[in-house]
Order: C-alpha cells, then sequence, then structure tokens
C-alpha cells in the first residue's frame, strides 16, 4: 500500500560557512523575506562556537531557495551590492 509523501512546508536550518553571521543575515534580509526561529545568539542545548575560518573561501557552496515571486530577486541583489555572475540568470554572491 502506497503511503503519502510529507510536503515540505519549510527549512530546519542552512549551514553555511560566512565571516561575519551578523552582515550575513543583514544582505540576506535586503534579497529575501524571513524569519529566523533560532539564533546563533540562542542560548541552548548545543554550545555555541565562536566564528572561525577554518579552510580557503569556497565559491562553491551554495544553497537554492524557492520564493513566491523571483522578478525582483537580481534588482534587490544587486542593490544590497551582490555580484551577478554573467549567464547565471537569478544566481547573485553575497558580498
Amino acid at each position: 500500500m502506497g503511503m503519502t509523501k510529507p510536503k515540505l512546508m519549510g527549512l530546519n536550518h542552512v549551514a553555511l560557512e560566512v565571516d561575519d553571521v551578523d552582515a550575513a543575515l543583514e544582505f540576506n534580509g535586503k534579497v529575501i523575506d524571513f524569519q529566523l526561529r533560532g539564533s546563533h545568539r540562542d542560548e541552548g542545548p548545543i554550545p555555541r562556537v565562536e566564528p572561525r575560518r577554518t579552510q580557503e573561501h569556497d565559491t562553491n557552496r551554495h544553497c537554492g531557495l524557492v520564493v513566491n515571486d523571483r522578478s525582483i530577486v537580481i534588482d534587490l541583489a544587486n542593490a544590497a551590492d551582490a555580484t551577478v555572475p554573467v549567464g547565471r540568470p537569478f544566481n547573485f554572491l553575497d558580498p
């Protein structure tokens, strides 16, 4: 008997390595509307680790997000000083 698959309702977490968490959140907030359920500042059962880069910058790491209206995403990314690679519509790199 087939089971009904669960429907994706959102993201629990995204793990990205950044130099400055606050700057990354500020940049992304200029491009997309999102609400954090938690923060790197929250106290909880998982110990917080001070950010430190452990490897060279990796230009291949990325995440793909689905938004309800992508018509102005690149305009917003440009306004937030993102780099938009030539020939890659709807792709951008944060500063």
